[in-house]
Protein backbone atom coordinates (compact mmCIF):
# COMPACT_ATOMS: atom_id res chain seq x y z
CA UNK A 1 0.00 0.00 0.00
CA UNK A 2 1.30 3.24 -1.13
CA UNK A 3 1.79 6.15 2.06
CA UNK A 4 0.81 9.30 2.05
CA UNK A 5 3.98 10.75 1.38
CA UNK A 6 4.75 8.59 -1.45
CA UNK A 7 1.63 9.55 -3.29
CA UNK A 8 2.30 13.05 -2.38
CA UNK A 9 6.13 13.03 -3.61
CA UNK A 10 4.33 11.15 -6.59
CA UNK A 11 1.57 13.83 -7.52
CA UNK A 12 3.88 17.31 -6.94
CA UNK A 13 6.68 15.48 -8.44
CA UNK A 14 8.87 16.23 -5.57
CA UNK A 15 10.19 15.16 -1.83
CA UNK A 16 8.18 16.16 0.87
CA UNK A 17 9.74 14.62 4.75
CA UNK A 18 8.03 14.63 7.67
CA UNK A 19 8.54 17.51 10.04
CA UNK A 20 9.01 17.93 13.21
CA UNK A 21 6.27 19.44 15.76
CA UNK A 22 7.53 22.67 17.11
CA UNK A 23 7.54 21.72 21.19
CA UNK A 24 9.85 18.88 21.30
CA UNK A 25 11.91 16.24 19.10
CA UNK A 26 9.03 13.79 17.72
CA UNK A 27 8.23 13.71 14.15
CA UNK A 28 5.09 14.80 12.93
CA UNK A 29 3.03 12.90 10.94
CA UNK A 30 2.18 13.48 7.22
CA UNK A 31 -0.81 15.69 8.03
CA UNK A 32 1.66 18.20 8.98
CA UNK A 33 3.69 17.88 5.74
CA UNK A 34 0.22 18.21 3.50
CA UNK A 35 -1.07 20.98 5.83
CA UNK A 36 2.10 23.12 4.55
CA UNK A 37 1.84 22.28 0.84
CA UNK A 38 -1.19 23.61 1.32
CA UNK A 39 -0.10 27.00 3.17
CA UNK A 40 2.89 26.95 1.08
CA UNK A 41 3.51 30.10 -0.96
CA UNK A 42 3.99 29.93 -4.75
CA UNK A 43 3.13 31.44 -7.98
CA UNK A 44 -0.47 31.58 -7.19
CA UNK A 45 -1.56 31.80 -3.44
CA UNK A 46 -4.78 30.43 -2.77
CA UNK A 47 -6.98 30.11 0.27
CA UNK A 48 -9.11 26.78 0.38
CA UNK A 49 -12.15 26.35 2.32
CA UNK A 50 -13.82 23.48 3.06
CA UNK A 51 -17.39 22.44 4.90
CA UNK A 52 -18.99 19.07 4.30
CA UNK A 53 -19.95 19.15 0.74
CA UNK A 54 -17.76 21.33 -1.17
CA UNK A 55 -13.92 22.47 -0.94
CA UNK A 56 -13.44 26.16 -2.50
CA UNK A 57 -10.07 27.54 -3.72
CA UNK A 58 -10.22 31.38 -4.00
CA UNK A 59 -7.01 32.94 -6.39
CA UNK A 60 -6.13 36.01 -6.70
CA UNK A 61 -4.73 36.82 -10.08
CA UNK A 62 -5.04 40.32 -10.76
CA UNK A 63 -3.97 41.04 -14.17
CA UNK A 64 -4.50 37.18 -15.89
CA UNK A 65 -7.30 36.88 -18.06
CA UNK A 66 -9.75 34.41 -17.72
CA UNK A 67 -9.28 32.68 -21.22
CA UNK A 68 -5.17 32.34 -19.80
CA UNK A 69 -6.12 30.01 -17.47
CA UNK A 70 -6.04 26.38 -17.06
CA UNK A 71 -7.68 24.17 -14.48
CA UNK A 72 -7.02 20.80 -14.37
CA UNK A 73 -8.71 18.14 -11.90
CA UNK A 74 -6.50 14.39 -12.56
CA UNK A 75 -7.75 11.32 -13.18
CA UNK A 76 -7.62 10.14 -9.80
CA UNK A 77 -10.10 13.50 -8.71
CA UNK A 78 -8.08 15.16 -5.46
CA UNK A 79 -5.03 16.62 -7.13
CA UNK A 80 -6.40 20.55 -8.61
CA UNK A 81 -3.42 22.23 -11.39
CA UNK A 82 -3.72 25.59 -12.00
CA UNK A 83 -1.69 27.49 -14.90
CA UNK A 84 -2.17 31.08 -16.02
CA UNK A 85 -0.49 34.15 -17.69
CA UNK A 86 0.03 37.60 -16.61
CA UNK A 87 1.49 39.81 -19.07
CA UNK A 88 2.51 43.63 -18.46
CA UNK A 89 0.25 45.75 -20.48
CA UNK A 90 2.64 47.71 -22.97
CA UNK A 91 0.96 50.75 -23.17
CA UNK A 92 -0.16 52.22 -19.73
CA UNK A 93 -2.11 55.44 -19.40
CA UNK A 94 -1.48 56.22 -23.12
CA UNK A 95 2.68 56.34 -23.07
CA UNK A 96 4.44 53.64 -24.15
CA UNK A 97 7.75 51.81 -22.82
CA UNK A 98 10.79 53.33 -24.88
CA UNK A 99 14.49 52.61 -24.71
CA UNK A 100 15.24 56.18 -22.68
CA UNK A 101 12.87 55.19 -19.92
CA UNK A 102 13.38 52.36 -17.32
CA UNK A 103 11.79 50.53 -14.26
CA UNK A 104 12.46 52.15 -10.70
CA UNK A 105 11.44 49.34 -8.94
CA UNK A 106 10.14 45.97 -10.61
CA UNK A 107 7.97 43.72 -7.78
CA UNK A 108 4.89 42.20 -10.35
CA UNK A 109 5.05 38.36 -11.86
CA UNK A 110 4.56 38.45 -15.14
CA UNK A 111 5.04 35.50 -16.90
CA UNK A 112 4.09 32.18 -16.13
CA UNK A 113 2.43 31.09 -13.25
CA UNK A 114 1.39 27.80 -11.89
CA UNK A 115 0.20 25.72 -8.81
CA UNK A 116 -0.72 22.44 -7.69
CA UNK A 117 -2.96 21.76 -5.09
CA UNK A 118 -3.58 18.30 -3.38
CA UNK A 119 -7.52 18.35 -2.55
CA UNK A 120 -8.11 16.80 0.91
CA UNK A 121 -10.95 14.91 -0.43
CA UNK A 122 -12.29 13.06 -3.68
CA UNK A 123 -14.14 15.95 -5.71
CA UNK A 124 -16.85 15.02 -8.13
CA UNK A 125 -15.37 16.02 -11.90
CA UNK A 126 -18.94 16.54 -13.35
CA UNK A 127 -19.67 19.28 -11.43
CA UNK A 128 -16.88 21.58 -10.73
CA UNK A 129 -17.49 24.79 -11.55
CA UNK A 130 -14.44 27.47 -11.92
CA UNK A 131 -15.42 31.35 -12.53
CA UNK A 132 -13.56 34.42 -12.44
CA UNK A 133 -14.56 37.41 -11.02
CA UNK A 134 -13.50 41.09 -9.60
CA UNK A 135 -9.82 39.52 -10.68
CA UNK A 136 -10.65 36.46 -8.28
CA UNK A 137 -10.46 33.15 -9.71
CA UNK A 138 -13.08 30.96 -7.69
CA UNK A 139 -12.91 26.65 -8.00
CA UNK A 140 -16.22 25.38 -6.16
CA UNK A 141 -15.19 21.16 -6.35
CA UNK A 142 -18.62 19.31 -4.72
CA UNK A 143 -17.22 16.58 -2.33
CA UNK A 144 -18.45 12.77 -3.01
CA UNK A 145 -19.35 10.91 -0.14
CA UNK A 146 -17.51 7.89 0.70
CA UNK A 147 -18.76 4.83 -1.68
CA UNK A 148 -21.29 7.78 -3.67
CA UNK A 149 -18.95 7.13 -7.02
CA UNK A 150 -19.88 9.78 -10.09
CA UNK A 151 -23.81 8.89 -11.77
CA UNK A 152 -22.82 8.64 -15.19
CA UNK A 153 -25.62 9.66 -18.22
CA UNK A 154 -27.19 7.15 -20.27
CA UNK A 155 -27.58 8.06 -23.45
CA UNK A 156 -30.05 5.70 -25.76
CA UNK A 157 -29.21 5.11 -29.41
CA UNK A 158 -31.38 3.36 -32.20
CA UNK A 159 -29.44 -0.14 -32.88
CA UNK A 160 -26.18 -0.79 -31.24
CA UNK A 161 -25.65 -2.84 -33.74
CA UNK A 162 -24.78 -0.09 -35.62
CA UNK A 163 -21.91 0.89 -33.31
CA UNK A 164 -20.53 -2.52 -33.93
CA UNK A 165 -17.60 -2.60 -36.64
CA UNK A 166 -16.61 -6.05 -37.48
CA UNK A 167 -13.25 -7.41 -38.06
CA UNK A 168 -11.76 -8.57 -40.99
Amino acid sequence: MTSFLEKLNEKLGKTVTQTAKPEGGETAGPEVARQEVFTKNTDLPADIYQNPTHIIVYIPAAGVHPQDFEVVLDEEHDLLTIRGLRTRPQDVAGIEKDEDGHFISQECKWDSLFRKIILPAEVDPSRVEAIFTKGVLVIKLPILKPGEGVKLRVKEVESPAKTVQKAT
